[in-house]
């Protein structure tokens, strides 16, 4: 099976819940036999040097960050206001990373995409028009 895990912060190191939540997920996973890939935002707030990715995550087929400006920005905020999206989650929406998502679908065939956490919901539409694959949330 081929699976893209799809997060909103780089999972390394594992210091939080979500971040050790998400790679005993994966190391699962790919224990069971899956290829399993990996497409994170690279935060401000999470920042990760994608360069000194340590060995211990070499169970992931590939991995591929996408730096994500998410900081609250008052404008926006105020502007959100009058809409009716949640701003948490407007934050997370990024034309880079929809692009190199959309990438991905296209390069290669995935059984599912695994999207850890509500932020990335988003996408969901993307995923529906790129890939036949099923969604997990």
């Amino acid at each position: 099976m081929k699976i893209l895990q799809l997060c909103k912060k780089f999972p390394y190191p594992p210091k939080d819940g979500e971040s050790i939540a998400i790679l005993n997920l994966a190391q699962s996973i790919a224990a069971q036999g899956s290829d399993l890939d990996l497409l994170a935002m690279n935060t401000s707030k999470h920042f990760f040097a994608a360069e000194s990715t340590p060995k211990s995550l070499q169970f992931y087929q590939s991995i591929a960050t996408v730096g994500v400006d998410n900081r609250i920005q008052i404008k926006a905020a105020l502007l959100n206001l009058f809409t009716q999206k949640s701003y948490h989650i407007q934050r997370f929406e990024s034309p880079a990373f929809r692009a190199k998502l959309i990438q991905l679908l296209k390069e290669k065939t995935y059984d599912l995409i695994l999207l850890e956490t509500l932020y990335l919901a988003p996408y969901i539409d993307t995923i529906k028009k790129y890939s036949t694959a099923k969604i997990c949330l």
